[in-house]
């Protein structure tokens, strides 16, 4: 009787394809998965290029033309600069600004009340704070804008003497703040099968009203008078 030929059964042969089958799809899975993440790499980093430079052509246009008197939105595409798939949606931000003088001292720093100044800084939430604190920057500083009051707490300022010239050069800051500052919230989006992504970034811009239509000027501030040393006296020697 001859003896069987070595081999695989039919069984053994359809496990090893089953298990073959498995890890083919795993290894696809994982290239795609590679592929898919490249993608969105190069997507996000065109459409975080693409939202600089529009964060920059909203910026220009709005030291060209002044912000208006209310919130503000805008949207488009960028089929002009040769990206047909993404589009850009921005939000042009009016603080809502509702702040005492006392509440804004303690905000900008001015005054040696600790207490007042986290009871500013818990009043400036939503952006207020960074808003108020690029116009004082913008102005020469919070210290240079209301120069002469940084002794002692806000609100004991308000109640002194000067509290009325206080006052009234904090409602000007506030004022100021309402015309100067808006926030600018820029997203840019584009399709991804079938999801939606985008790319979001905020700003605060500053522009001064009487510098509207006046890009790249410096606006002139108050010259501070500077220190001199005093100079020597000639020493007469008799003779």
């Amino acid at each position: 009787m001859k003896a069987r030929a070595a081999g695989f059964t039919l069984l053994e042969v359809m496990i090893s394809l089953a298990i073959l089958a498995v890890a083919l799809v795993a290894i696809s899975d994982l290239n795609g998965g590679a592929v898919a993440m490249h993608a969105y790499g190069r997507r996000a980093t065109e459409a975080s290029l693409l939202l600089k430079g529009k964060m920059l052509d909203i910026e220009d246009q709005l030291q060209k033309n002044g912000f208006s008197d209310f919130s503000d939105e805008k949207h488009g595409t960028f089929e002009d600069e040769g990206a047909a798939g993404y589009a850009w949606q921005a939000e042009i931000l009016k603080p809502d600004v509702q702040l005492d003088p006392a509440q804004l001292l303690g905000m900008l720093g001015v005054g040696g009340d600790n207490k007042q100044q986290k009871t500013g800084a818990a009043a400036g939430t939503g952006g207020i704070a960074a808003a108020a604190s690029a116009l004082a920057a913008q102005l020469g500083g919070a210290q240079g804008a209301l120069q002469g009051f940084q002794t002692g707490g806000a609100a004991a300022m308000m109640g002194g003497p000067l509290g009325g010239i206080l006052q009234g050069q904090a409602k000007t800051f506030i004022e100021q703040l309402k015309k100067s500052v808006r926030e600018v919230r820029l997203s840019v989006s584009w399709k991804d099968g079938s999801q939606q992504r985008s790319v979001t970034a905020s700003q605060i811009v500053v522009i001064l009203p009487e510098m509207v239509g006046k890009a790249g000027q410096v606006p002139a501030q108050a010259l501070q008078p500077q220190p001199t040393a005093p100079t020597a006296q000639p020493v007469q020697v008799p003779k």
